[in-house]
């Protein structure tokens, strides 16, 4: 049952999460996990819709995701896509929690608003879109910055680490990306786009980004988003938000990057 070991295992979840081998072996015993080295994929699938009085501990998380890879590599059967989408939404809750007591400590603030009327944040938002999100700031970026485009930031003391948008999108920009995806609903639903979702790189791996795309869709949660293909860090963030995709390149113009849409749209 075990091809490398018990005692293999239990030292590759030390070097992968921190813990010691016997503290692993004991939050196995104490939480289940053995059954994920089992055969049986419907006992991990147990384990995991169990999780919300243990979610918040990120040992249990990670311990939990490696016991999953290492099943994968031998080869044993499971739900895959189901257990790595659960495993997503329960690192996106973490980060957002980890933001969460950031703020309440008054670490960090949050701005929200119409970018048109927030004039005095402008500067900082073009300057980290452009500087790291590879945004080109020209009159098309302020054209839709002045039309009913909302933004988010995250400030740190003086300074902008993380920001994201609910654009407002041309109608021609609106019609291509979702042309390109599989929806199941009215598109007269989807006017708004998600994007501009930009983390500064010494802040980067804080939850900032999961956080602000939380945020965002709260206050509208009928939207799209184009994804370079590249880009597989927030293409995995959407998934964990309910996104969905026909995973279809396209471009915008023949300049362009090849991008995927996704959507997310609250069924009225």
């Amino acid at each position: 049952m075990y091809p490398h070991g018990k005692a293999m295992f239990n030292v590759h979840c030390f070097v992968l999460s921190g813990m010691s081998p016997s503290d692993t072996h004991i939050d196995m015993q104490q939480r289940g996990l053995r059954h994920c080295l089992s055969s049986d994929a419907g006992q991990c699938e147990g384990l995991t819709s169990g999780m919300s009085d243990d979610f918040r501990s990120p040992r249990f998380f990670y311990v939990l995701k490696e016991v999953i890879l290492f099943r994968r590599s031998w080869g044993l059967p499971e739900e895959k896509d189901k257990l790595m989408s659960k495993l997503s939404k329960i690192e996106l809750a973490r980060k957002i929690n980890s933001v969460e007591s950031e703020l309440s400590l008054e670490k960090l603030s949050v701005i929200y608003g119409k970018a048109k009327q927030l004039d005095k944040n402008k500067n900082d938002f073009s300057k980290l879109v452009e500087e790291y999100g590879h945004v080109p700031v020209n009159n098309t970026f302020w054209k839709i910055w002045n039309r009913d485009t909302s933004i988010a930031m995250i400030y740190k003391e003086e300074m902008l680490v993380s920001c994201g948008a609910i654009k407002d999108p041309f109608p021609e920009h609106r019609r291509k990306a979702l042309s390109h995806i599989d929806i199941k609903t009215n598109d007269n639903d989807i006017n708004y786009e998600l994007g501009w979702i930009v983390t500064h790189p010494d802040h980067q791996g804080k939850g900032y980004c999961c956080y602000l795309i939380d945020y965002l869709l709260k206050k509208t949660p009928n939207v799209f988003a184009t994804v370079r293909i590249d880009n597989n860090n927030i293409m995995s963030i959407l998934k964990g938000f309910c996104f969905l995709s026909k995973m279809e390149p396209f471009r915008f113009n023949s300049n362009g990057n090849d991008v995927y849409s996704f959507y997310h749209i609250i069924e009225k």
